[in-house]
């Protein structure tokens, strides 16, 4: 989640922004595989502001999982921030 945010927060700064979707979508691929609960309790965990900005860099993280073909980790994804399957 904290990249989800971070991407989110740093504005201007594309180049770094991207970098941190592309770790952000690294770091779910994998939380899919070895531990999928822990990024639903991460999101619901997170303060309710938090958790807008947060939802908005995760959607950015969902769209480079769908992109890539990873449907665990875009699934695992979806169910922490409440999305249904093509609806972000």
């Amino acid at each position: 989640m904290h990249k989800m945010l971070v991407a989110q927060l740093r504005g201007a700064m594309r180049e770094k922004q991207g970098k941190d979707v592309a770790q952000a979508a690294v770091l779910v691929a994998v939380l899919a595989e070895d531990a999928p609960d822990t990024l639903e309790e991460a999101y619901g965990g997170l303060p309710r502001r938090a958790r807008l900005v947060a939802r908005e860099g995760a959607r950015r993280v969902l769209g480079r999982l769908e992109a890539a073909g990873d449907e665990q980790g875009a699934d695992v994804l979806r169910v922490a921030l409440g999305v249904r399957a093509g609806r972000r």
